[in-house]
């Protein structure tokens, strides 16, 4: 798949619909930079022009398990991209001096080459810190910044933003707001009050929030209950959009009913699947895509 970094801002949506589910590079137009994000369908378009059964297939903690590629990595996101793949699940957390980057858990030990507190270590840290797969395996990848990850995917691929307890809601926005990408993320609420907060901070991005703070315009994540259709249809018939997921290899091989409800399904399985599942009529979709 050919992937773009820069559009021009003068692109239209339909040529911008076309890059997304891939054309040949003679058939692109020169590269200029540009920070607006009409250059690129918005995740909440992708979404909506989704039919019925159909799903975006998004990386959790931006990788796939047999990838030798660490989680929450640069490699990970360029080699998401460069598969096709079109949402990314990443971790947010952040230094002791403010800085904000991606990793996962609480401490180094498992995935990385560091040790101790994660919320303890400075921005000089991370430069002295290598990750590891999940087999386990050193890599050259270091901690990346938020900052690159937001220009590796801009533009590019989507983005689900999930709040580590060390990066607070406002930076992490701002800095959404600074790459130009409001319309390219989803941010994810663990509670009511999370969700409450989320919608006044951000009311101009997607939010991924619990059924008890669904809105009609909400993302919300029901995981392996979006099958179950005696809480995925009061959701859906609300205007809400149902997140899934499938976390077992076990449960790889056969989406059951979630495709029947969920449009995002979040899964470490990447490689197991289409980036679109289910899109029977491709030439539709794209065609919807590029609709003002």
């Amino acid at each position: 798949m050919t992937t773009l970094h820069i559009f021009k801002a003068s692109i239209s949506t339909a040529l911008a619909a076309a890059l997304l589910y891939g054309c040949a590079a003679s058939d692109a137009p020169p590269i200029a930079t540009s920070t607006a994000n009409s250059t690129y369908p918005s995740l909440r378009k992708a979404l909506d022009c989704l039919p019925q059964g159909a799903a975006l297939m998004a990386a959790h903690r931006g990788t796939s398990r047999s990838w030798a590629v660490p989680e929450n990595s640069i490699s990970g996101l360029n080699k998401l991209i460069a598969d096709g793949y079109k949402v990314a699940e990443i971790d947010i957390a952040g230094t002791k001096d403010g800085v904000l980057f991606s990793y996962h858990d609480g401490v180094w030990e498992e995935m990385s080459t560091g040790s101790g507190a994660v919320a303890a270590s400075s921005t000089a840290d991370l430069e002295n810190i290598l990750l590891k797969t999940r087999a386990g395996e050193l890599t050259t990848d270091r901690p990346p910044l938020f900052d690159d990850l937001l220009t590796t995917a801009k533009n590019k691929i989507y983005l689900e933003i999930d709040f580590k307890s060390s990066a607070k809601f406002e930076p992490v926005i701002d800095a959404i707001r600074t790459a130009g990408m409001t319309d390219q993320v989803v941010l994810i609420a663990y509670s009511d009050g999370q969700a409450k907060k989320l919608a006044r901070l951000a009311p101009d991005m997607l939010l991924s929030v619990p059924p008890t703070a669904a809105r009609p315009q909400d993302l919300v994540w029901l995981g392996n209950d979006a099958g179950d259709d005696t809480i995925a249809k009061p959701l859906l018939s609300n205007g809400s959009t149902v997140i899934g997921r499938v976390w077992k290899r076990s449960e790889a091989d056969n989406l059951g009913d979630i495709l029947d409800n969920a449009k995002l399904v979040v899964t470490d399985y990447m490689e197991q699947y289409d980036p679109v599942m289910r899109l029977t009529d491709e030439m539709a979709y794209k065609a919807c895509l590029a609709t003002n």
